[in-house]
């Protein structure tokens, strides 16, 4: 499975806790997010609102 189709089965609970985690910068845990985790975080959340804009085809 391509990284784009993995974004695309997030459900709405994930993304919230992504959009989360990248703002305080912790998981709900309290573990502090890498610098990696928050860049995959960024991307990940940046396509889904894209998608969201994007009209039916």
């Amino acid at each position: 499975m391509q990284y784009l189709d993995q974004v695309n089965q997030l459900d709405h609970a994930t993304i919230d806790k992504l959009t989360t985690a990248v703002e305080i910068g912790k998981w709900e845990n309290g573990e502090k997010l890498t610098d990696r985790q928050r860049e995959s975080a960024m991307q990940a959340n940046s396509f889904m609102a894209g998608q969201s804009h994007k009209p039916d085809q």
